[in-house]
């Protein structure tokens, strides 16, 4: 069986599971196979496969959702896996050789009173030719065009889809639609989709944003005259990117944002990712980084913009949404800053459960208020 896909787990979530993402993946079987967790686009699925010997390779666990290896019983063929999906967080399950077994439902009983919500998926072309996956969330009771939020995810490379986020359902359980998608740059996709934003992540992520809110106002389930962005990390400086180059949006919310990459270059606690993507430190390209910044274009925002920021945010320090806050404030742009006191950059997934509680209330309230 010839499978495509990328080796990990890079769905952005606000699940506290961040740690299991980073240090699992691949589990050995036998000295001949192994357990791997292989990420296509907005699905993330488990192989069985060979390590010597003749190629093998065997679905163990798929479908429309994000599955993660975690550890096996080695002498009797069982193995612990992660499963979660749009509509469902995070469970256990055991894989015994043949069949799968749910372990946990830790979220019965809430998720018996739930919302129900419905969600599609979009097939999307970008202005110059790429296929692009997104999805569409709302409430199951409402009917489109409905006044919409798009969310852009972080990294930029990670990815979104089949997997559980409790702020998309917030938004969704209040009357929004939710639509997002995997922009060039999103992992899950090979090496040349990935690396197509690099060095220019605004002006080369913005027409696979907006054609991504476009499929959805085409599909009659967004209102075009309502509508609003927002993001997290490189979502963040995305949805900046774009309060300051479009005027469609009638609300945003930018969270863990870089809006100035010289300020970050020398502040943040990984710089070589900027001079990796950019070609050079903020002395030897200048033009380049400023040309490149949010900060840049902020004078001419009129969205009324919110930015959420924790204050110990070490990757995107909380002086980027300070100087992008001021920026708009001096053209005279509603807007208005969160500070999250103990709140880092996985703040909206990680942090204390009061600091996440305050997140989403501010998230909540820009949008019912401005759309």
């Amino acid at each position: 069986m010839e499978v495509k896909g990328r080796v990990g787990f890079r769905l952005h979530h606000d699940m506290p599971i961040w740690d299991l993402s980073s240090l699992n993946g691949v589990v050995i079987k036998s000295p001949s196979s192994a357990w791997v967790t292989v990420q296509h686009g907005g699905r993330a699925e488990i192989l069985e496969m060979s390590l010597t010997g003749p190629q093998r390779c065997v679905r163990v666990a798929s479908g429309d959702r994000s599955c993660l290896a975690l550890d096996a019983s080695r002498d009797r063929g069982e193995l612990l896996f992660v499963s979660t999906d749009m509509l469902t967080p995070p469970d256990l399950f055991l894989w015994n050789g043949q069949t799968q077994s749910r372990i946990t439902c830790s979220n019965r009983d809430v998720l018996a009173d739930w919302p129900q919500l419905r969600h599609q998926t979009l097939r999307i072309r970008s202005p110059d030719g790429y296929d692009l996956d997104g999805w569409f969330l709302a409430d199951a009771a409402l009917q489109g065009p409905l006044p919409t939020v798009m969310f852009i995810h972080g990294g930029p490379f990670l990815a979104t889809g089949h997997i559980f986020r409790f702020d998309l359902h917030l938004l969704a359980s209040h009357g929004f639609g939710v639509v997002c998608g995997n922009f060039r740059g999103s992992f899950g996709y090979g090496e040349e989709f990935a690396h197509a934003i690099m060095g220019d992540w605004g002006a080369r992520g913005l027409p696979d944003h907006l054609a991504i809110l476009d499929s959805a106002i085409e599909r009659g389930v967004a209102d075009p005259a309502r509508l609003g962005v927002w993001g997290a990390s490189h979502g963040g400086f995305a949805t900046c990117w774009l309060v300051g180059h479009s005027q469609r949006f009638r609300a945003a919310v930018a969270e863990a944002a870089v809006t100035n990459l010289a300020t970050a270059y020398y502040l943040s606690d990984a710089p070589d990712l900027f001079t990796r993507d950019l070609g050079g430190r903020p002395h030897e390209i200048p033009d380049v980084y400023r040309s490149r910044s949010p900060l840049s274009y902020a004078h001419r925002c009129t969205t009324p913009t919110l930015l959420i920021h924790g204050e110990l945010d070490f990757r995107c320090p909380i002086a980027e949404a300070e100087q992008f806050y001021r920026a708009l404030l001096d053209v005279g742009c509603p807007a208005e800053l969160v500070r999250l006191s103990d709140a880092d950059h996985m703040g909206d997934s990680m942090g204390p459960p009061a600091t996440r509680v305050a997140q989403n209330s501010a998230l909540l309230e820009w949008f019912a208020r401005f759309l």
